[in-house]
């Protein structure tokens, strides 16, 4: 590729062309070695997942991570949840379910809920 880069520039004086050459294909492979630093990540993180997976299952643990747009919810319980706080859970999750007609939503489609805020801790 850079010798590619080399000859769309013209030779002339030599070191203006030979200084923007060099400048081009180093500029060139910092974008490639950039997108495979940003490939390992990706590949890093799916790992790290898979890892955090296998150490929950270990743990007698269930993990749930739903997300839309930027909002999320992450719940996390042991395998042996109790019907009660099944019960519990289930009661927090309707205390902050969002209605349009109370919350009204913004041009975006979220849906906010201050009430959840400020009676999370009754449940």
């Amino acid at each position: 590729m850079g010798n590619e880069i080399a000859g769309q520039i013209q030779t002339g004086d030599g070191g203006e062309n030979k200084r923007l050459t060099e400048a081009l294909i180093r500029e060139h492979q910092l974008v490639e070695e950039n997108n495979e630093l940003a490939s390992k990540a990706g590949r890093l993180e799916r790992a790290v997942e898979a890892l955090t997976d296998a150490m929950r299952v270990l743990m007698g643990k269930n993990e749930w991570t739903f997300n839309e747009g930027s909002a999320r919810v992450y719940v996390e319980t042991t395998k042996d949840l109790p019907h009660a706080l099944w019960k519990r859970l289930k009661m927090y999750v309707d205390l902050i379910e969002p209605t349009i007609q109370e919350e009204g939503e913004t041009k975006d489609g979220v849906i906010t809920n201050t009430e959840a805020t400020t009676h999370a801790g009754d449940v």
